[in-house]
């Protein structure tokens, strides 16, 4: 299974979205989106019809408090889409949004940079369900809770967006390659 957004490649037309292939590379589905395009860098495949995507969505100035002086830098946002093909429409039944978190982007700012720039390199599960993102731009890992009740709904991170509810560990200043 691969999958591409429906417009990276010079010269194809067509609306922003993923497309999902078979091994044959015949298409089983185009154009998903769920509000926003999802970049194709990495996702999480359960089957044809359930992913967990990334994409950017938008920039925020965020306030960070470092060695007793503040300033204030122009974060992107980094968001995760948990999304199902429900009924024959792609639909999101749970996100996590960087700005509604915004001490993950800045607790491993140690310069006074006026952008905060962000790219994940790896989104993945672990044995609980939880996701594990390697930030690419901010040598760091994070752990952000996953959660399914036991009606099937998802929560990533926290209903009530409290930070320490979460995200279940963050390291930083990892040295790793990529290519």
């Amino acid at each position: 299974i691969t999958i591409f957004p429906y417009t990276s490649y010079v010269g194809l037309k067509g609306e922003k979205g993923l497309t999902i292939y078979n091994k044959d590379f015949n298409v089983v589905d185009t154009n998903i989106k769920v509000g926003i395009t999802p970049d194709a860098h990495d996702f999480i495949y359960f089957d044809d019809n359930h992913l967990i995507v990334c994409s950017y969505n938008g920039s925020k100035n965020i306030t960070i408090r470092h060695s007793n002086e503040s300033f204030t830098a122009v974060a992107q946002s980094l968001c995760i889409q948990e999304i199902k093909k429900i009924d024959g429409v792609w639909q999101e039944i749970a996100s996590f949004n960087t700005n509604d978190y915004t001490a993950l982007l800045t607790d491993g700012i140690h310069t006074k940079s006026p952008n905060i720039m962000i790219h994940w390199n790896t989104v993945q599960l672990d044995y609980d369900g939880n996701l594990i993102v390697n930030m690419r731009d901010m040598n760091c890992f994070w752990k952000i809770r996953r959660t399914v009740d036991s009606k099937g709904n998802v929560i990533i991170g926290s209903k009530t967006k409290d930070y320490n509810e979460a995200v279940i560990g963050s390291w930083w200043n990892i040295q790793f390659c990529f290519h």
